[in-house]
């Protein structure tokens, strides 16, 4: 780009002497050397200008340096791994704040948007989409240039933020994954385990695939995401030992949800053996207000026997797939109406096909039919109700679900 910048400075003077020359006119020849000294100068100052981009060889060390030493891009990229917990940093919400509001102060829009993301992980969400409005625009330029960060952060603006546009979302994920970014890598291997007719096929292969990826550059979402994959036995076979494996380097990274997750499966594993690990992970998250860590603390301390996380069998494997078919399509139907995707937008009709479903068991149904309630979308605005669905989902192994009801915690007391 420096190169670019120069040769064009060069032509824009030569093309001026040009005409200079043509049309006749007089210029002093000490007039020509100021003129070309100005143009040497800007020259030299665009291509002695780096332009700050992430790419998948800057080490954590390097990106601690340069936020140490005032670069302002390298700020909100740290504030970023202190919230995500990218290349094994532990989260540290003070500290992401701290450098994302180094960033933002001095307009960097990557500082911007973390700061949503921490306004939102608040409950704040009104602010966080000041922030994610401010940020937008230059946002999107600077995804445009192919800064893979800009375009994760312009994907989840895209998905989450109104106007919605989950096309545009997905495109952002897969340019910023397909350059190594391994938040990118996280969400959409998720995304592929789960699918997202019709945007987006189920795919185990490709989405095992991206979580590893994400995982060898120690991406704690990855490391979650691919825990709980082993886990609930999606695109891999069932295996607890690589469960625990995966949950605890995430764990290790203070993710709140990591810890509570792993204390289940180790009381589940053996809870005599693994007694004291696992309360002290619940201690862990119960410290950063996990509501589940929180109860679950309480109980095992008090002495209350714990009761086994409710399976629903269905009467034969026959029985059980045709149910799981019919919730499927119910849930497909009411995507296409929620997106607006292949017929005309309908939260009415969305609300009634996630109902049945979840009503049929099937999770992911649970998760959409609690968020319309909770907004009031298609239906009518029921907290209490869109809490009894989030933990419906939350106990069939909705990991979303899960994280909602950790981070909204206050909206959803029992």
């Amino acid at each position: 780009m420096s190169f670019i910048l120069t040769h064009n400075a060069f032509q824009a003077w030569k093309n001026n002497f040009v005409v200079i020359a043509i049309t006749g006119s007089l210029m002093k020849f000490s007039v020509i050397l100021r003129t070309i000294s100005c143009v040497i100068a800007i020259s030299t100052g665009l291509a002695g200008k780096d332009v700050a981009i992430w790419t998948p060889q800057i080490t954590r060390d390097s990106i601690i340096g340069k936020a140490n030493s005032g670069e302002t891009y390298w700020q909100a990229v740290l504030g970023i791994y202190m919230r995500a917990g990218e290349a094994g940093i532990k989260v540290n919400f003070g500290e992401a704040r701290k450098w994302s509001q180094k960033a933002a102060k001095a307009g960097d829009p990557l500082g911007l948007y973390n700061l949503g993301n921490l306004a939102l992980l608040a409950g704040d969400f009104e602010k966080s989409n000041e922030f994610y409005q401010d940020a937008q625009l230059r946002l999107s330029r600077r995804a445009s240039e192919g800064d893979p960060i800009a375009q994760y952060a312009m994907g989840e603006i895209c998905f989450y933020v109104r106007p919605k546009n989950p096309p545009r979302a997905i495109a952002y994920f897969q340019e910023s994954a397909a350059s190594g970014y391994p938040q990118a890598q996280a969400t959409l291997g998720a995304l592929h385990l789960k699918g997202l007719p019709p945007l987006l096929p189920q795919d185990f292969q490709k989405g095992i695939g991206l979580l590893v990826e994400g995982a060898r550059r120690q991406s704690m979402t990855s490391r979650y995401n691919l825990g709980m994959a082993y886990y609930n036995s999606e695109g891999v076979p069932k295996d607890n030992d690589r469960a625990i494996r995966w949950l605890r380097l995430a764990a290790e990274q203070n993710f709140a949800e990591a810890q509570y997750s792993l204390a289940t499966l180790l009381f589940e594993e053996n809870s005599n053996a693994n007694k004291h690990e696992a309360i002290r992970l619940l201690q862990r998250a119960a410290a950063q207000d996990h509501t589940g860590a929180t109860e679950d603390l309480s109980k095992y301390l008090s002495g209350v026997p714990q009761q086994t996380k409710p399976i629903h069998p269905a009467p034969n494997q026959k029985a059980r797939e045709e149910t799981q078919r019919l919730a499927k399509e119910c849930r497909v139907e009411g995507q296409k109406h929620y997106n607006g995707q292949g017929t005309k937008q309908n939260h009415e009709k969305a609300y009634a096909c996630f109902k049945k479903a979840a009503e049929l068991g099937d999770p992911e149904s649970q998760r959409y039919l609690a968020l319309m309630l909770f907004h009031g979308k298609g239906c009518g605005k029921d907290r209490n109700a869109a809490g009894k669905w989030f933990r419906q989902a939350a106990s069939l192994g909705d990991t979303e679900a899960k994280r909602i009801l950790t981070t909204f915690a206050h909206f959803f007391k029992e």
